[in-house]
């Protein structure tokens, strides 16, 4: 049986806008770090949700295909 991850962080530099208040906020997502869980072999794929302008960013961290 295969997993798949699925992940919405808030979008990279917003974390704080709109969850800054909440009691288990921590800061900013570590979204390297994520990608890299994700990415591990305990998942046969994974989603990411991103915003536009962090693309290109993240594209580097994409693996190819298994």
């Amino acid at each position: 049986m295969s997993r798949f991850a699925y992940a919405d962080p808030p979008y990279r530099g917003m974390a704080k806008k709109h969850y800054a208040k909440h009691k288990d906020y921590a800061g900013e997502v570590d979204h390297v770090a994520l990608s890299g869980r994700l990415e591990s072999d305990e998942f046969a794929g994974f989603v990411l949700h991103l915003h536009t302008p962090s693309l290109r960013e993240f594209l580097p961290l994409v693996p190819s295909a298994r």
